[in-house]
């Protein structure tokens, strides 16, 4: 990429970022913001996940996570003939005569 076009691309997710920020700080939804600025919902949308996408490809290296096994436990299991019984299930009839 020619330098010319780098400027042009650094200007325009300034411009995207400065956007992003403005509506998050105003205090409306998301849609509301867009429509008092004649900004299409989606275009909003498209900007952010882009401006996103372009942070974790400069960060990589701080947000890909370090994947760790889980240590398994035993744990004892207590039959349930130990336990009290919690529901009594009776069997009622109905007579209609």
């Amino acid at each position: 990429m020619d330098e010319i076009a780098k400027v042009k691309s650094n200007v325009k997710y300034a411009e995207w970022i400065s956007m992003v920020r403005a509506c998050q700080s105003s205090g409306l939804q998301i849609k509301e913001w867009c429509q008092l600025n004649g900004i299409v919902t989606k275009t909003y949308y498209y900007r952010l996940r882009r401006l996103r996408e372009m942070f974790l490809e400069q960060n990589r290296d701080l947000v890909t996570p370090e994947i760790k096994p889980l240590a398994v436990i035993k744990t004892p299991v207590l039959e349930a003939k130990n336990y009290p019984p919690a529901l009594t299930l009776r069997k009622f009839t109905c007579n209609n005569a």
